[in-house]
């Protein structure tokens, strides 16, 4: 068994050597920009303009987390991949015709939609510096219901703030949901090419995003089910099929840690069972792990044998069910927050009851916790 002092070295082992690795991949990757800019698989003008998004997009996400992304690298490709802009279909871009394997193979309309969803993620291009390929992205969305392209369009409206264009596209993509797996189906294709599993996750991933940075509260059954989804995908050594599933895959998953982020401060979750205190569980963020799932089911059966002696089947009763958080003591500003998913069953199958269970939910904010 690993002693304190072992864990933790071999935590900071652990960083050390995905730093050395990022770094080493980094400077491989960069060593691939064409002496007329752009990337290209080989290194060789012209550069390859849905290839370059692709790495920017990496780079992007990589200097968030380390010091050693160039800033000019990250300049000068995506005004490079601005200015593949084509003069003659405004909106729309000019793409190196060239594709190794699978990548390259992209449509024009959803290798249009992966570019400007990169370029509008760090801020350096707005709404009206993009003005003709946004009116490109919404004459496309208007003809097609594919969920992959909508939600880079949605994902791209929301880095420059025009989240009323945001929400409608994203209320279309929910209907591509299915109701059962959590997956955002429909999409023919990616800007990788991928199909089966890996399409499926890579949507669901741009939808989840999306649905995350616009209003958790309003997507929140439609979040529960597609992180369901992924997490569910997961393969032996933490792989979510292919690459670009396995990175939008972790993209989503991050941000809603990032939005989740567990209990902060202490109290006690009680439940009361027609107005009586059943139980009691006292919480803190230093023991929020403990927390992952509270069963109250052996409570309401005992509570149910107690009340009805023992028969717990009959017509017309009603149980009035309150879960309530006490005494809370905060441990920041930012108040109190808790993501949960409420699972109900039954005590047993016999009778049968209907399709239908006649069951009302409501929360409230009492006034002692204002």
């Amino acid at each position: 068994m690993l002693s304190d002092q072992d864990a933790i070295m071999r935590v900071k082992k652990m960083k050390y050597d995905i730093m050395e690795k990022l770094k080493g991949g980094y400077e491989k990757l960069v060593g691939f920009e064409t002496s007329s800019k752009g990337y290209e698989w080989f290194g060789k003008a012209p550069g390859h303009e849905a290839l370059s998004a692709y790495g920017l997009a990496q780079f992007n996400d990589m200097q968030k987390v380390v010091k050693f992304v160039d800033g000019e690298v990250l300049k000068r490709n995506s005004d490079w991949l601005v200015g593949r802009r084509d003069r003659e279909r405004p909106g729309k871009f000019s793409l190196n015709p060239k594709s190794l394997d699978t990548f390259g193979r992209a449509s024009q309309d959803i290798t249009d939609a992966y570019i400007i969803w990169v370029l509008t993620q760090d801020g350096k291009f707005s709404y009206d510096d993009l003005k003709d390929e946004f009116a490109n992205l919404k004459e496309i969305a208007s003809n097609t219901k594919d969920p992959y392209i909508l939600s880079l369009y949605a994902g791209a409206l929301v880095n420059v703030g025009e989240f009323d264009q945001a929400f409608e596209i994203s209320d279309r993509v929910v209907d591509s949901q299915n109701e059962k797996n959590g997956s955002v189906e429909g999409a023919k294709s990616s800007i990788t090419n991928s199909r089966g599993k890996s399409l499926l996750l890579e949507t669901t991933s741009l939808a989840v995003i999306n649905w995350l940075d616009l209003d958790p509260s309003k997507y929140s059954k439609n979040i529960d089910l597609a992180i369901g989804f992924i997490l569910s995908s997961v393969k032996n050594g933490g792989r979510f099929g292919s690459t670009q599933s396995t990175v939008l895959s972790l993209k989503a998953l991050v941000r809603y840690t990032q939005i989740y982020q567990g209990i902060s401060g202490s109290g006690s979750f009680v439940l009361y069972l027609n107005g009586e205190k059943v139980k009691s569980v006292d919480f803190s963020d230093q023991e929020s792990g403990a927390l992952s799932k509270l069963d109250f089911s052996e409570d309401f059966y005992n509570y149910y044998q107690r009340k009805y002696d023992g028969n717990t089947c009959g017509q017309g009763r009603q149980m009035n069910i309150r879960f309530a958080i006490e005494n809370f003591k905060p441990t920041s500003e930012d108040g109190f927050a808790l993501s949960y998913i409420m699972a109900m069953d039954f005590l047993n199958a016999s009778p049968s009851s209907p399709d239908k269970a006649p069951i009302s939910f409501s929360m409230d904010k009492s006034p002692s916790d204002e």
